[in-house]
């Protein structure tokens, strides 16, 4: 999200606060240009995960973002062995997948599969696991 919204829109300390309040297991990043003193330790006080400046080196958000997914990795392989147990083998590949943030076509094309094979089985798991879309898919392994 950006901190600097539309004039008459909320303010970027109360919307990051409400979001974390409604959402706390989401990892909120602020992607601003602002540069007011103070702001980037007050947007962290009101509840961001971090903090990105417009224009920043994206090899930096990479790597921001890699060091996130190590640190739920370990949660995220605990709960795959339980929660992936109702599975197939195929469905198992079609989430991995996803996780890694796949498309279907990307998928379909990685395992030599139509892409309505690869939906079917994307279909098929996200039943199985009660959500019905990635960001559920994401939240469920803690990634969000």
């Amino acid at each position: 999200m950006d901190y600097m919204l539309e004039q008459g829109a909320h303010d970027g300390i109360r919307l990051i606060k409400r979001v974390k309040e409604e959402h706390p297991q989401l990892y909120l990043i602020v992607v601003s240009s602002i540069k007011i003193p103070g702001a980037t330790e007050e947007i962290i006080r009101a509840g961001a995960d971090n903090f990105f400046p417009k224009g920043g080196d994206l090899n930096k958000l990479i790597e921001m973002m890699a060091e996130r997914k190590a640190r739920v990795g370990s949660k995220a392989t605990e709960a795959e062995e339980s929660i992936f147990e109702t599975l197939t083998s195929r469905e198992k590949e079609v989430v991995r997948c996803c996780l890694d943030g796949m498309t279907v076509t990307q998928i379909a094309l990685k395992f030599s599969r139509s892409v309505k094979t690869i939906s079917l089985q994307k279909n098929a798991a996200y039943r199985k696991l009660g959500i019905s879309n990635d960001r559920e898919l994401f939240i469920l392994f803690g990634i969000l």
